[in-house]
């Protein structure tokens, strides 16, 4: 799905470990789908509810898309999976080959 949402992360022979707390991402997902919140209002809190409302903890919840893949301890691959995957779920488009040519897009 576009959420990429799961409870353990590890990959074949890794070790699965539960991802601690990402299920309160997951009820703000099916709240804001549930309340006919707007795909635009969800994108923004996914990605920034931590500056626009520093204040509010319904809307931090929605961060919990940025925490996915933080299990790796490494910054570097974590904010280009971040990148990666906003790309495609949210613009319906790869941007994979972007890091090593000139992008169309």
């Amino acid at each position: 799905d576009i959420w990429r949402y799961s409870d353990w992360w590890g990959l074949g022979a890794e070790v699965r470990n539960s991802q601690k707390h990402l299920w309160h991402w997951r009820d703000w997902v099916v709240e804001s789908v549930n309340h006919d919140k707007g795909y635009d209002q969800m994108l923004r809190e996914m990605l920034a509810a931590d500056e626009l409302y520093p204040d509010d903890m319904d809307r931090l919840r929605a961060t919990g898309f940025l925490a996915r893949q933080y299990f790796k301890f490494n910054r570097t691959s974590w904010l280009d999976e971040t990148i990666q995957h906003t790309f495609k779920a949210m613009l319906g488009m790869t941007f994979n080959c972007a890091k090593c040519h000139d992008h169309k897009y």
